[in-house]
């Protein structure tokens, strides 16, 4: 393993090509160590069918929780380019059916509230096609209720041909134990495509 990074965010300011492959963080404090999933960051390859380039990012600071202000944003590369922008939830027991909720291409949410959580699609049209996004799925962060709490995250990307050996990518102290999920990887940029010399953020 080589380390590439510390800290509870590894920023990328410009991809290059070293930089693809898979990722892990690992956490520790005086009493533990733990490791996250691996995460696949890949190069994607751009498209000029609107139906691969359709995608909903769900942008809010700090813990996704009641109260809490959300923007849900409907991205797209298609020539030409979609005119009208329509979300809708899904609702009833299994989600079957879809309710619309707004449009344009940013939907924002003020202020959380219970009735808010749930899956989010948007529609993408203009007077050649009509396209929908995958589902994108909104609900409560739970706190973390880790004692003690994490004091160090340290980052590693793997290489070769099999994701082996492993690169050690930096140090620092946080001030939240992460949740168990899989480290999410979050391009800046506005397109949904993440390619040479954009920037990327890893997020556990």
């Amino acid at each position: 393993m080589v380390q590439v990074g510390t800290g509870q965010v590894l920023s990328i300011p410009s991809v290059e090509a070293t930089h693809f492959g898979r990722y892990l963080c690992k956490a520790q404090n005086l009493f533990w160590e733990i490791s996250s999933p691996e995460i696949l960051m890949e190069e994607e390859a751009e498209s000029s069918d609107p139906t691969l380039n359709l995608s909903v990012e769900l942008s809010y600071s700090g813990r996704l929780t009641l109260g809490i202000s959300v923007n849900l944003t409907c991205c797209g590369a298609a020539n030409p380019a979609a005119e009208n922008y329509t979300w809708y939830r899904s609702t009833g027991a299994n989600g079957s059916s879809m309710v619309q909720v707004g449009t344009g291409q940013v939907l924002s949410i003020p202020s959380v509230e219970a009735t808010h959580f749930g899956r989010y699609l948007c529609k993408a049209q203009n007077l050649f096609w009509e396209i929908s996004s995958p589902e994108i799925l909104m609900e409560e962060e739970a706190e973390s209720s880790a004692n003690p709490a994490a004091e160090n995250y340290t980052w590693y990307r793997s290489t070769g041909a099999m994701g082996a050996p492993w690169f050690k990518l930096e140090q620092d102290r946080c001030c939240l134990y992460p949740l168990w999920r899989r480290p999410t990887l979050d391009d800046t940029s506005a397109r949904p495509r993440i390619s040479f010399g954009r920037s990327a953020l890893l997020r556990y």
